[in-house]
Formats: C-alpha cells, sequence, structure tokens
C-alpha cells in the first residue's frame, strides 16, 4: 500500500483543529487535490459555485452557497480514486490526469470512477494513450486473459427511462468507432439508479441490436451509483450489469467479460478515512 503524500505541520495541525471527521474528511480532500494539481484555478473554472472564493470554502458543507454533501461526497470520492490510480504499476496515469486538469466534466468523473471500480474489482488494466488512432479510454484484461479495449462513456441522464436514446446516444456508431476494429471492446454507460428497476424488455432489445450490428463489440456494462448517507457525509457505491454478445468476430472459446461471475475486491485501496488516520496518527 502507497504511503500518502506529505504534508507540513500546520497542515496536520488544521487537520486535528477541525470539529468533525467530515470536516477532516473534505480537508483532506482538499490537500489530495492540490497534491495532483487541482488548484485554487482549477476549481474556479470547473467546478466551485458562484460565490466561493477558495478551494477550503468548496468543502464546508454550505447549502446557502450552493454546495450539498451529495458534491462534497463525490468530490471527496474523485479524490481518493485519484490517489488509489496513481501508483506506479498503472501505466498511463500521468498522461490521463494531465487530460484531467486540463478539463472537467461529466466525462472525466465517469472515467476516474471507472477506472478506479476497476482497480477496487482487482481487473488488471492500464490508460490508453492515444498513439494507435483510437480514442479509447483503457486496456483491460478479461476474465479469460486476454486484452480488452473498453470505452467508459458519461452518465445518461433523464429519469424517465429510454434505451432507444441511450444506445443512440451512448453506444452508437461514434462510440463504437472508437474501438480498435482487430481487437474485442467493451462499452461502460453510467445510467440513472432509478433506471435498474421495473421492466427491462427495452433495455434487452436495444443490448441485442446493439451486439448484432456490430461484431467487435464483446460485452457492455451498465453501472450506476447509489448515494448512502453516512452523517453529515455521502458514500458512493457503484453497481453494475454486464452483458456479453454471443454474435461478435472473436474466438467465441474465450471468455471476454471484464468482470464474469466477480473478482475479489483489492486489498491494497486505501479510502479517505485511512488518508486521514494516517495523518493524524503524526506520519507525515
Amino acid at each position: 500500500m502507497a504511503v500518502p503524500p506529505p504534508i507540513t505541520p500546520e497542515a496536520v495541525a488544521h487537520l486535528r483543529s477541525l470539529p468533525t471527521d467530515g470536516d477532516r474528511n473534505q480537508y483532506v480532500a482538499q490537500l489530495l487535490f492540490m497534491y495532483f494539481g487541482f488548484n485554487d484555478e482549477w476549481f474556479a473554472k470547473h467546478v466551485r459555485p458562484k460565490g466561493m472564493r477558495n478551494l477550503l470554502g468548496f468543502f464546508r458543507l454550505r447549502p446557502d452557497l450552493g454546495n450539498s454533501p451529495q458534491v462534497t461526497g463525490r468530490l471527496c470520492g474523485f479524490a481518493e480514486n485519484l490517489w488509489n490510480l496513481s501508483e506506479p504499476t498503472i501505466h498511463g496515469f500521468p498522461e490521463a490526469l494531465a487530460g484531467w486538469q486540463d478539463k472537467a466534466g461529466e466525462g472525466e468523473f465517469n472515467e476516474v470512477l471507472l477506472a478506479a471500480n476497476l482497480k477496487r474489482w482487482t481487473v488488471p488494466f492500464w490508460f490508453h494513450i492515444n498513439t494507435d488512432g483510437y480514442n479509447y479510454d483503457f486496456d483491460a484484461i478479461s476474465v479469460g486473459g486476454d486484452v480488452v479495449a473498453v470505452e467508459a462513456k458519461s452518465r445518461e441522464t433523464g429519469l424517465v427511462r429510454n434505451w432507444a436514446k441511450l444506445r443512440n446516444n451512448k453506444m452508437g456508431p461514434a462510440s463504437r468507432n472508437q474501438l480498435p476494429c482487430d481487437r474485442p471492446g467493451s462499452i461502460f454507460v453510467q445510467i440513472p439508479e432509478e433506471w435498474v428497476s421495473g421492466d427491462l424488455s427495452d433495455m434487452q432489445r436495444e443490448i441485442g441490436g446493439l451486439f448484432s450490428s456490430n461484431s467487435r463489440v464483446v460485452s457492455v456494462v451498465f453501472f450506476w451509483i447509489t448515494a448512502i448517507p453516512k452523517g453529515n457525509d455521502i458514500q458512493n457505491i457503484v453497481s453494475y450489469w454486464e452483458f456479453k454478445s454471443a454474435v461478435h468476430k472473436f474466438d467465441k472459446s474465450k471468455k471476454w467479460d471484464i468482470f464474469g461471475q466477480g473478482r475479489p475486491q483489492s486489498t491494497d485501496w486505501m479510502s479517505l478515512q485511512s488518508i486521514r488516520d494516517y495523518y493524524l496518527n503524526g506520519r507525515f
């Protein structure tokens, strides 16, 4: 497990002076953002609601300034994910980080979230650096031990389910063409949590249509986030559905799915709370 980045004695003193664990978690998230180059200028451009003057202000739960536990929890999770993805064994992280620093949107949050969950579920992967003309996000090792190109799509919005719209917007030709022609590919799409119950016949029809119209896609993964309140904080739990194609053009004797029936969870994941306690215990 990696050792968290060093901080100053003044930062530790401030951390200890904060009244609640929620406040301390938010301050540690701020320190990690600073460590990775997400400074006040970045927050002013991409994240901070109007009227917030500094980064620490954003992490205070101030509804009158447009903040909320959901937003704060999401950004704390983003900081935790960044730290766990920064280990040297994950190829391409510096290049991916530079892209996240350059812009900030649903797609960037989504890419970090997906990468973090690949690591959490011990899926070997690396960030794809676009030197081959294909602009997908990751290369991951399938359950069968082969490389699969992974394209991550940003969240489909709207509480009213529309699987046909999702297929066209998130899994249409533009998305599929980001995947290599000569290698198996998988598309990951975030969906609203409200979409995962009730009649799913429309979803099954659209997935079948996608597979039958594109032989390079071996699987589709839908994932969604459940926000669980924990005191003043929000814990985000990620769940997923994985659908496998039976009509792709690759070796059908192989297992091309990414998650399969479940992989073991990582034992070296470091939570934001663990990083906080590392500093509070004087190991800095």
